[in-house]
């Protein structure tokens, strides 16, 4: 058991494009989370704050069809 398991993962490292879907799946939330959380001032005219807006919120429907 522990040699399959040794096979699919060295299958997953070896693999360009598994690293860079593992590498995005764990650098986008971060980025994500970063971005809601910024205030940006714009010379005093106006402020932008991108979670506030709820630019990033999860949608309801995705939630329920998930549940589902």
């Amino acid at each position: 058991m522990l040699r399959l398991l040794q096979l699919e993962l060295q299958k997953l490292l070896l693999n360009r494009a598994s690293k860079v879907l593992i590498f995005i799946s764990f650098v986008l939330p971060f980025f994500v989370i970063i971005l809601s959380s910024l205030r940006i001032d714009f010379f005093g005219f106006f402020t932008l704050e991108l979670g506030h807006y709820g630019l990033f919120n999860f949608p309801i429907v995705w939630h329920i069809t998930t549940f589902f």
